[in-house]
Parts: C-alpha cells; sequence; structure tokens
C-alpha cells in the first residue's frame, strides 16, 4: 500500500478514545477523530451527481468503460462489481440519493494495480457500520460467508430500491483492500479500494 494512504481507517479501533461508540453508535463523519484521507495526485478526479431516481444505469455508463480499460490490463471482470456497489452506496446510503450532493470517483490505474476512492458528502454512518465491516474481514467472503447488510442491521430496504445487502460482501471479495475514511474533499465518507496484479 502506498504511504500517503493512511494506514488506520474508520474501522481501526485502536487509536479511538470512543471505542465503544464507534462499535455501537452513529459515526458522525465531522468527528475530529476521524482518519481522513486526501486524494494523492496520482489519482485522476471526476465529480458526479446522480439522479434521485433511474440512476443504476447512470452508475453502469460510469462503470462500464473503467472496467472494459482495467480487463485490457488483464485485472478481470470483477472490477466493474465492486466500483458498481460502491458508487451505488455512496449515492443511496452517503448522499441518500440526493441529485444535489455529489460523489468523487478518484481513479488511479496502471498495469500494477488499481486504486479508487469514492467519496459522497454523507454526515454520519449507521450504529452496526463498524461492526458490520470488521465482520466482513474477518469472514470467509469467497467460500460463501456473504452478509447480508439487512439482516446483519435489521434494517429494510427502502421500497422501490434494487438492493439484496450483498453489494458490500462483493466488494470486499472483488478487491484486495478496501478502507474506509472520512472524506478531505466532500467531508462524508471515502472508501478506498485496491486490487493488485496477480
Amino acid at each position: 500500500m502506498n504511504n500517503d494512504i493512511p494506514g488506520n481507517d474508520i474501522s481501526s479501533l485502536m487509536e479511538s478514545s470512543i471505542l465503544k461508540s464507534r462499535l455501537d453508535g452513529e459515526i458522525y463523519l465531522d468527528s475530529p477523530d476521524l482518519t481522513q484521507i486526501e486524494i494523492p495526485s496520482r489519482f485522476k478526479k471526476e465529480i458526479l451527481s446522480l439522479p434521485k431516481n433511474n440512476y443504476n444505469s447512470e452508475i453502469r455508463k460510469i462503470v462500464e468503460p473503467i472496467s472494459e480499460e482495467v480487463e485490457k490490463l488483464g485485472f478481470g471482470g470483477n472490477v466493474f462489481t465492486s466500483l458498481y456497489e460502491a458508487l451505488k452506496n455512496a449515492h443511496e446510503h452517503g448522499n441518500l440519493s440526493s441529485p444535489k450532493k455529489n460523489i468523487i470517483l478518484a481513479s488511479n490505474i496502471n498495469p500494477q494495480n488499481l486504486e479508487f476512492i469514492i467519496c459522497d458528502q454523507g454526515k454520519k454512518l449507521h450504529p452496526k457500520f463498524t461492526r458490520f465491516i470488521l465482520e466482513l474481514r474477518e469472514k470467509d467472503l469467497i467460500n460463501g460467508g456473504f452478509i447480508n447488510w439487512y439482516e446483519f442491521s435489521a434494517e429494510k430496504p427502502k421500497p422501490g430500491r434494487d438492493n439484496n445487502g450483498t453489494g458490500t460482501s462483493f466488494m470486499h471479495v472483488y478487491v484486495d483492500r478496501i478502507r474506509y475514511f472520512k472524506s478531505d474533499d466532500l467531508g462524508g465518507l471515502a472508501v478506498y479500494m485496491r486490487k493488485n496484479r496477480k
């Protein structure tokens, strides 16, 4: 991992003075004790805004050219799923599907590895977010250990959403490293994903 990407993230509990609230309480993204990430200069940045409804096809249009590019470099088709789900989560859960809120998609694509940072303008994280991420990191997701967010959190999906609750599990399977930070650019959540060439 590059030294300009912090080693500890929001789910790294060792540095926090509020361990219990990190595990069982809402995490407010304006909290000064959260690890913040600034998008390094090697990344290409795009600012996106998505419509309130029917945004899945818009996300697909954004992700497909990137997916085709990285497939030509030999990274395989699963990058599409990780990037698609990260953008969908940023829009639905971070920005609450508001077309007035932005998403940053930052990418660093080279033959050795892929790096993406997706930032939203969310204000807080669900009380079970940290436990969910820690569980994903411990599970054997590749051999069928997918965790459904809605079962884990006892939340119900919003009506009309094409969402089965396993998108974040897929993200954790298809890339080599995922970390969650406070976004320096937008103030919401920033998801860092890295995939190495095998």
